[in-house]
């Protein structure tokens, strides 16, 4: 990882996922890489990993998180509070969700971990 920081590998991760850009971010994960949510569960795995990205980025075609700060973690890990805005595809009705992520690397700098935590979730 030379002189690139958690915080870096996060906002790299954060522009990936404003582009939709499923492929780059492919690279940027562990194989056994485990995702949980308060809002949308837990899976494990990349192959799974992938498949619920590609469902989120379905129903949200122009979705894109507002992130002013990503800040250093504990335990190989950062985190950022974030505000995802888009369009419900199903509903025509815009979003915005508030909550905290946090992204936990391997010591390659890839993602092993992300934990979401939505605020208001009904």
């Amino acid at each position: 990882m030379a002189n690139i920081t958690h915080t870096d590998l996060a906002w790299m991760y954060l522009e990936r996922c404003n582009r939709h850009a499923q492929d780059e971010l492919l690279t940027m994960y562990e194989y056994d890489v485990t995702y949980r949510s308060n809002h949308y569960g837990a899976v494990a795995g990349l192959p799974e990993l992938m498949r619920l990205s590609g469902t989120f980025f379905d129903k949200y075609p122009d979705a894109h998180w507002k992130v002013e700060r990503v800040r250093s973690a504990e335990g190989d890990a950062a985190e950022f509070d974030f505000v995802m805005v888009g369009v419900d595809r199903e509903t025509g009705k815009r979003v915005a969700r508030k909550g905290r992520e946090r992204l936990t690397f391997s010591d390659f700098g890839l993602i092993r971990h992300i934990e979401v935590h939505i605020e208001n979730v009904q």
